[in-house]
């Protein structure tokens, strides 16, 4: 029986062959060498395989590290520019967590691909970090069944509306970065009732946001799930989260005169909770209209309140700092 328990390549242009250790036994830990190939079903079924540092490899082909039962996470580094189109880790029962740095890989388009990019790795992963890419590619992450968490590097400027597609766990999305974001440059340039940036995480209910994050006009308009919203945003132009029936939370810090836009709100009915932080300069008109505001603090910097900015809402008590 094998005793090999760690394999290390420390060569350039190395190419790890066809089957070459499938099926050990005993093996727990492999590190990669500078720009290594690993070739089809490599490390097919080394059950006790925990351990992978993919740190210089460029290319990964079809099942290498299949049915590896004690692999729990993979990061994929910049260098890797070839997943298989099969999958490389498919029945990797304990693989919930996937980081992603390879640019190459994540501005892909994979409409019409066999397998997503997320499903190369299997059908069980959770949890995914994309980072080091300005583009999330069609179809990348869609029809994922167990993703349920997902951060956006700081670098990501354009997802599109297929980019999570059938992921219909995914209730968490966290931008991650801190410097102002500008979501209005995410997927589509001009917002409508029907195409905005919530029509890209149709499934998310919890969303968390960089500080000084700047949300467009119709940014996410009518979505459906959207429960709470984390982070300082510090623009949030006309109807941004208007007809989210299930939004219940979110904090506004203003910035350079910042005002809540028209009907940013309405019609958000279990909205009951709203952080108004100083550097807010104004409210427009019918802003909260018809959500589940009962109480509401205005910070010193707020200076006017257009036309009926609470109409229908059943407010009981508003303080003026």
């Amino acid at each position: 029986a094998s005793k090999l328990t760690e394999i290390v390549f420390e060569g350039s242009a190395i190419t790890v062959g066809l089957n070459a250790f499938a099926k050990n036994e005993v093996l727990t830990t492999v590190t990669t060498g500078k720009m290594s190939t690993i070739g089809a079903s490599a490390f097919n079924s080394c059950l006790k395989l925990s351990e992978i540092n993919l740190s210089g490899c460029r290319s990964i082909g079809n099942w290498a590290f299949d049915n590896c039962q004690s692999l729990r996470s993979i990061v994929i580094p910049y260098s890797v520019s070839s997943l298989g189109e099969k999958g490389c880790f498919n029945g990797c029962p304990l693989l919930k967590d996937v980081e992603i740095n390879s640019s190459s890989l994540i501005n892909a388009d994979y409409t019409g691909a066999e397998k997503s990019l997320i499903n190369r790795f299997g059908a069980f992963v959770e949890n995914a970090v994309i980072n080091n890419a300005s583009i999330i590619g069609k179809a990348a992450f869609s029809n994922a069944p167990s993703l349920t968490s997902v951060t956006i590097g700081s670098k990501a400027t354009t997802i599109y509306s297929s980019t999570f597609e059938g992921s219909t766990k995914l209730k968490n999305v966290t931008f991650a970065g801190k410097y102002v974001f500008e979501l209005n440059d995410i997927s589509i340039k001009d917002w409508s009732e029907t195409d905005n940036v919530g029509t890209c995480f149709p499934y998310v209910e919890n969303l968390t946001l960089p500080d000084g994050t700047h949300l467009g006009k119709y940014a996410f308009f009518m979505h459906e799930n959207l429960k709470t919203v984390n982070g300082d945003i510090v623009a949030f132009n006309n109807y941004c989260f208007a007809g989210c029936t299930n939004l219940e939370s979110v904090s506004l810090v203003g910035g350079n005169n910042s005002t809540v836009g028209a009907y940013a709100f309405m019609g958000c009915s279990k909205l009951t909770n709203v952080t108004l932080n100083e550097g807010i300069w104004g409210i427009e008109k019918d802003a909260f209209m018809l959500t589940g505001l009962k109480e509401i603090a205005l910070p010193a910097s707020c200076e006017f309140l257009e036309n009926w900015p609470f109409a229908g809402c059943t407010l009981t008590k508003v303080i003026v700092r």
